[in-house]
């Protein structure tokens, strides 16, 4: 059994706090957790207010987590079902 430090650096693991401290929104212009929005009309939970809760921005998605206020209900929402406020 060879316990010598291996001369291979260790595999970094991916910090999410890190790369949103360098952007201030997603990928597919989605908004930055802690965001607030209102879900847009046509929606059952039309009106509500939320926060986008955390999410892994960096990847090529098309939705977030928004949590509705007041319900600790959380929806997988797109651009297109909020405005942000």
């Amino acid at each position: 059994m060879n316990t010598s430090p291996s001369s291979e650096p260790s595999p970094v693991e991916w910090d999410g706090i890190a790369w949103w401290t360098g952007h201030d929104r997603a990928n597919g212009n989605r908004p930055k957790y802690g965001s607030r929005v209102r879900i847009r009309e046509g929606d059952r939970y039309a009106g509500y207010l939320g926060t986008v809760t955390w999410y892994e921005g960096q990847w090529n998605s098309t939705t977030f987590p928004v949590q509705l206020d007041g319900t600790g209900l959380t929806l997988l929402c797109s651009t297109a079902d909020v405005v942000e406020i």
